[in-house]
């Protein structure tokens, strides 16, 4: 698809027309068991047999074996738990080898990346505009609100990916967002990997010491690696963003829907919510937070 017809799609109203997609799921599952819950339920009613790879990110949180059964999901138990946020490069890693475990075991076409605040809200009715496809993050056009204007800092991230793709260094720039509910090519997500373990500009650490928030999250780091690797990150019309008051809520997989977070049963506000979660991250790595 070309950029000018990507980009005016993105401003059409939403037509939901569904369509055939050979699609798996995965979902690195640790924190908030009855957001998850949900989520497979969301699924399995548009979704009932497509593959699930439930991964037990670590078992200190919850033993997710029963809701795997439950929502008939390939079950992978691991005893550590990385979560979505990577203070050691190695966990960064660790994902990366995840991901690819579950590429394996769905064995189909494309893969849907779960979080436990999206939900499926219907079929798919858009063909992803690219091999990595995610949020805008509020943006009306084809680049992302999360983008390398941001700051000095994500500007040198993206200077690096120009001076080292190894195709086009006029590569189409679109930013970042493959957060819950966001999609990739499989076929493509292999060649990536591959480039990450076997060439030296593709390596985490050197990425990460551009800068270091880069390699920190999945919905920066595999846009990062995917673009560097020739393959443009694009917004999915099919990948709503719940808490964009701005854009319509209508498409097949709705990111930022919190309403079964734990939170709301503590009576915290999300903003508490996060930081202490950001806290049991630091702790795992032996890091006092500031």
């Amino acid at each position: 698809m070309d950029y000018q017809t990507y980009e005016k799609q993105l401003i059409e109203p939403y037509k939901y027309d569904p369509i055939d997609l050979s699609i798996g799921f995965y979902a690195l599952c640790s924190f908030q068991p009855q957001a998850w819950d949900y989520v497979f339920e969301t699924i399995r009613k548009y979704y009932p047999t497509e593959p699930i790879v439930l991964i037990n990110d670590g078992m200190e949180q919850y033993d997710y074996c029963d809701m795997a059964t439950k929502y008939n999901c390939i079950y992978v138990k691991k005893d550590k738990n990385i979560c979505l946020l990577w203070n050691d490069t190695a966990d960064a890693y660790e994902f990366l080898y995840r991901t690819k475990e579950a590429c394996n075991l769905v064995n189909t076409e494309w893969l849907i990346h779960l979080h436990p605040d999206v939900i499926c809200q219907s079929k798919i009715s858009y063909y992803p505009p690219s091999d990595l496809c995610g949020v805008s993050a509020g943006s009306t056009s084809g680049k992302s609100n999360n983008n390398f204007n941001m700051s000095p800092e994500w500007n040198a991230v993206e200077k690096y990916i120009r001076k080292h793709n190894p195709i086009n260094p006029n590569i189409e720039i679109n930013g970042w967002g493959w957060c819950g509910g966001s999609i990739m090519k499989i076929e493509s997500f292999y060649k990536v990997f591959d480039n990450v373990l076997y060439k030296d500009e593709f390596k985490i650490e050197n990425i990460k010491n551009i800068y270091m928030e880069s390699m920190k999250y999945e919905d920066t780091m595999i846009p990062i690696l995917f673009t560097l690797s020739g393959y443009p990150y694009r917004i999915w019309k099919d990948n709503p963003e719940y808490h964009r008051n701005n854009n319509s809520i209508k498409g097949a997989f709705l990111h930022g829907y919190k309403e079964h977070y734990e939170f709301h049963k503590l009576n915290q506000t999300l903003e508490s919510f996060n930081q202490s979660r950001i806290e049991h991250s630091l702790r795992n790595i032996n890091i006092t937070p500031n």
